[in-house]
């Protein structure tokens, strides 16, 4: 596998294909992290419980087997990546951040706009759609600030983040803290859904070795079959920077009602076929995860106060910023620092998480757009069946005909949600 990678990597060198000089930095350290422990210790090593279907004689034998793997063949493989990553394409790596500085670059970001929004926008009609709903959602935390004392969001965000109750000391601390936010966010899904998912979730600690380049927080699904739980992965280096005002929305967008609901409801479909229960379009999963975190202010009223309802703001304000970076990186030619000073100065992330996000969008063009514009989505369709329903209108109800279908592309939701209205009033003139 590592051989293939090198390969194609090399192609891409003939072909003056290469990826940034910073994300191939990144890619080298992780490897240099994960080379350097102990192959009984390392990531590759399955948890004991993944033993627990063989008999207990057989076990150590099975583990045995599996060592010797990674020590005579992954180790060597990730070692002849991380020489190749080092030697030959870390020295030809660009400069430039975004796919126009690429042959073809222009035309491969416009597929993928078109492929991860769902939509027909131009990048410069995105660019625009991101600068006025930042300015709103600007105006909004403008407001929070001033009802709790301050001149300005950038004052109290500054007050919020000398704040000792927003932060705590240890990984266990955290750990605990996103749990009991799970657990209330679970406590209150009733309110909105008829059906909660039956998959169990755990909240884990990201691995030490991909912890520097990770966001905040993931959501991992839980397998196909059932093997083990979905997990929702916390960045717990350095703690004492993590913001807890932030952390809320994070949990709900990434846990319930966000992905976890979302995707496992989706799992849960056994009349639909395996590509659909669980593949998706990503305006969808990832513009409904962003839709959740406002909702569960609304209607859910999980937010614990105002300094995590201005952190859900900060989110937004974020996912909307995205809009501005990604297409100004890929399309119209801005470099690392401006994208990065940007993000700092409209999202209420840490220059760490920040830098790390901006070197996400770098090698995986398009997909940060798909947040705010499926939300924006959403929210539109929700507004036409309170319309349309008037005093009738159920929120569990129109959730339950969102996620009916598994992650299909906004288009269709709305297709799905006309004929549905249709019928329904077909019935009531009977």
């Amino acid at each position: 596998m590592f051989d293939q990678l090198i390969e194609n990597l090399r192609r891409g060198l003939v072909q003056q294909r290469t990826a940034p000089r910073v994300n191939v930095e990144r890619v080298i350290a992780s490897l240099d992290e994960l080379l350097k422990r102990d192959p009984s210790e390392s990531a590759f090593m399955p948890a004991e419980e993944r033993f627990s279907g063989l008999p207990e004689a057989e076990r150590p034998a099975a583990r045995d087997r599996i060592r010797a793997s990674i020590i005579e063949q992954v180790f060597p493989g990730m070692r002849r990546y991380r020489d190749f990553l080092a030697g030959e394409l870390l020295p030809k790596s660009r400069a430039q951040v975004g796919l126009w500085s690429l042959p073809g670059g222009e035309a491969c970001y416009a597929a993928l706009v078109a492929h991860h929004t769902g939509t027909k926008r131009t990048p410069q009609e995105l660019h625009d759609l991101g600068l006025k709903t930042l300015a709103g959602i600007e105006g909004e935390m403008e407001g929070i600030a001033r009802a709790q004392g301050a001149g300005s969001a950038q004052e109290y965000r500054a007050r919020l983040d000398k704040s000792r109750d927003q932060f705590v000391k240890s990984e266990a601390a955290l750990l605990q803290w996103n749990r009991a936010t799970l657990s209330r966010a679970q406590g209150a899904l009733q309110r909105a859904f008829r059906r909660v998912p039956r998959t169990p979730i755990e909240t884990r600690p990201i691995e030490a070795w991909r912890a520097p380049s990770s966001p905040p927080a993931f959501y991992q699904p839980a397998p196909a079959d059932g093997s083990r739980p979905a997990i929702y992965y916390v960045n717990t280096l350095q703690p004492e920077t993590r913001a807890l005002y932030n952390e809320e929305a994070l949990c709900f967008h990434e846990t319930v009602p966000g992905h976890h609901l979302q995707i496992s409801l989706a799992q849960e479909l056994d009349d639909l076929p395996e590509f659909r229960r669980h593949t998706g379009e990503t305006a969808f999963v990832e513009g409904w995860a962003l839709y959740t975190e406002r909702m569960s202010d609304q209607d859910l009223h999980l937010y614990s106060g105002p300094p995590a309802r201005f952190g859900m703001l900060g989110y937004q304000a974020w996912r909307a910023a995205r809009l501005v970076v990604d297409t100004g990186m890929h399309s119209l030619k801005w470099d690392r620092e401006r994208a990065l000073q940007y993000l700092r100065e409209h999202a209420t992330l840490s220059p760490e998480e920040a830098a790390n996000e901006i070197d996400r969008y770098a090698v995986h063009p398009a997909q940060a757009l798909a947040y705010m514009t499926g939300e924006l989505e959403l929210f539109r369709l929700r507004e036409e069946a309170e319309k349309r329903a008037g005093d009738r209108f159920d929120l569990r109800a129109f959730h339950d005909a969102v996620l009916a279908h598994g992650a299909v592309p906004l288009a269709s939701v709305e297709r799905l949600l006309r004929e549905g209205a249709e019928r329904s009033a077909r019935r009531a003139g009977r």
